[in-house]
């Protein structure tokens, strides 16, 4: 194997990294260019075209899948959108959160945990249930269960929570969602809307500092709320996750009000990944 044969092999094997990697994100326009670089590669190896010639048209073909590669990569996105939030879940089998394993956020990984403005949102998959079949984790938790909440602070003898979002009960089954809270005086509840059996549902809960904005199933407000004397988030409580028949995915948290988008929503609703 010559120095050009060799510079040939090299070229191949760039183009294939190349070709495949623009396949995999349908991004075939460079396939002719490829084919006309093998063709002449072909011929060059086997001595059958003039050299020169060879040469140049490999260095031009060279030169445009270089360039069309750095553009390519120049130009594809391999982070997230920045809608404004950090991702702290990316998935949660709510029926596995045992309490010997029990998934939590500590506070550490929460961006400015005592912010009195804060976003959560997330997806969610409930699947038809009756508390009776279905025990959670906590005493606290044996009637109502949590899809999160974080308590109002991490003193062992308060179970108020600082916010919570939780399922109950409309008929014989779990499927309405409400949110429980703190003021500076009480802890309250307070029910949301119902939420769809057995289909992935996006929620997003913006608060800004006694207004409370809910947004299920979409970027359209479900329900808004003040609160007098909304109590601030403590600073060191983890975010913390029920146990029951659902499923979460997207959950994110931001320490400022972000009123959710038509493609935010459609950027939590990416859960064909996420096994059920």
């Amino acid at each position: 194997m010559n120095k050009t044969q060799f510079a040939i092999v090299l070229c191949e094997i760039l183009v294939l990294i190349i070709l495949t990697t623009m396949l995999n994100v349908k991004k075939a326009n460079v396939v002719g260019l490829v084919l006309i670089f093998f063709i002449i590669s072909y011929y060059l190896w086997n001595d059958t075209i003039n050299p020169l010639f060879g040469k140049v048209a490999l260095f031009v073909i060279a030169y445009v899948l270089i360039v069309a590669a750095v553009g390519f990569f120049w130009n594809v996105s391999i982070e997230p959108p920045n809608f404004g939030l950090s991702m702290l879940l990316s998935k949660l089998d709510l029926s596995k959160n045992l309490a010997e394993a029990k998934t939590i956020i500590d506070f550490n990984k929460i961006d400015k945990p005592d912010s009195d403005k804060y976003t959560y949102s997330f997806s969610v998959f409930i699947e038809e249930f009756k508390i009776e079949e279905f025990k959670t984790v906590d005493a606290a938790d044996a009637t109502e269960p949590y899809i999160f909440y974080r308590n109002e602070s991490i003193d062992q003898i308060s179970t108020n929570k600082n916010i919570g979002l939780k399922l109950g009960k409309s008929t014989a089954n779990f499927d309405t969602l409400y949110l429980e809270y703190v003021t500076g005086t009480a802890a309250a509840t307070v029910e949301l809307a119902k939420m769809p059996i057995n289909q992935w549902t996006t929620v997003t809960i913006a608060v800004n500092r006694e207004y409370v904005n809910v947004y299920v199933g979409g970027n359209k407000l479900t329900k808004q709320l003040t609160i007098d004397n909304l109590k601030t988030p403590s600073k060191n409580a983890p975010i913390q996750f029920g146990k029951m028949p659902a499923y979460l995915a997207n959950f994110s948290h931001s320490p400022s009000v972000i009123e959710p988008t038509p493609s935010f929503i459609e950027y939590l609703s990416k859960t064909y990944a996420i096994d059920i």
